[in-house]
């Protein structure tokens, strides 16, 4: 019986998934992990096997297409990985009104938040359950409890995972395979520089490191949901108790501050 996990963890080479790779590295299991650049995936192995003398396998993948998360799969069963906790992490935003962004860049993002948790989870959690033992853990957001105007297809996407995540937990009740998702709120990484963010005052963000902790400690105690940080709390629990109407329309102004610009109407330039 294997003494140790072996975790894949996609999107690993920055952010949430960079500092979550560090978290099982402390816990000395081995880690698969993958990403975009081969380069950053190779520095970020290195840095792991020197700090935590943990075994470290890498593998260059494009999530957002079908071709890539085939590939991944055949490489992780050319080298014959037994996956003992899968980390749904890998993914982008796309910040603008729906009419008029660019459809190729929104395929990518269902491909990767869709597509990709869903057909690694469908390969890999069957030898889970046969061992008895496993996890899956997906990283979330607050917007899978609220409209993300500006964000539609990603908003919808986490709503999509949130929805997966709690009912595939129930199905695996009992088989010793765990399922959790971690929401988390406004997240200092790379993630927000690409969809064009300003960052918010310090009470409201938290650290890729901070958001990763909490996620790997509710998923070890074996968690349904973890929500990190007081502000995204808060903003869950009014996710659920306000009118729809009413946060979508904060979501709707909000988006806009943060990126420095004048929330637009979709009325505005409109000529009858």
């Amino acid at each position: 019986m294997k003494s140790t996990r072996t975790v894949l963890i996609t999107g690993a080479s920055s952010g949430i998934g960079l500092e979550l790779a560090r978290c099982f590295a402390r816990d000395g299991d081995a880690l698969v992990l993958t990403g975009r650049d081969p380069a950053a995936l190779a520095a970020t192995a290195e840095d792991l096997r020197r700090a935590h003398a943990v075994t470290v396998t890498t593998f260059a993948a494009e999530l957002g297409t079908d071709a890539g998360i085939t590939t991944l799969l055949g490489q992780i069963a050319a080298a014959k990985l037994e996956i003992d906790v899968l980390v749904n992490n890998a993914g982008f935003g796309v910040h603008g009104n729906f009419l008029t962004l660019d459809a190729t860049q929104e395929l990518a993002l269902t491909t990767v938040h869709l597509s990709a948790p869903w057909r690694l989870t469908k390969a890999l959690l069957p030898a889970m359950v046969a061992r008895g033992r496993g996890g899956v853990l997906n990283i979330g957001s607050i917007y899978s409890f609220s409209p993300a105007p500006w964000q539609a297809l990603y908003g919808a996407a986490k709503s999509w995972l949130l929805s997966f995540s709690l009912s595939l937990r129930e199905e695996l009740h009992g088989t010793g395979v765990n399922v959790t998702i971690l929401c988390p709120g406004t997240t200092l990484s790379r993630f927000r520089t690409r969809t064009g963010h300003r960052d918010r005052p310090s009470w409201f963000t938290q650290t890729s490191l901070e958001v990763a902790v909490a996620g790997h400690r509710g998923f070890r105690r074996g968690r349904a949901l973890v929500v990190p940080g007081v502000a995204s709390k808060f903003y869950v629990f009014g996710a659920r108790v306000l009118p729809t109407s009413w946060l979508g329309r904060y979501v709707y102004y909000t988006a806009y501050r943060l990126r420095g610009m004048p929330a637009p109407r979709l009325s505005e330039g409109k000529k009858s």
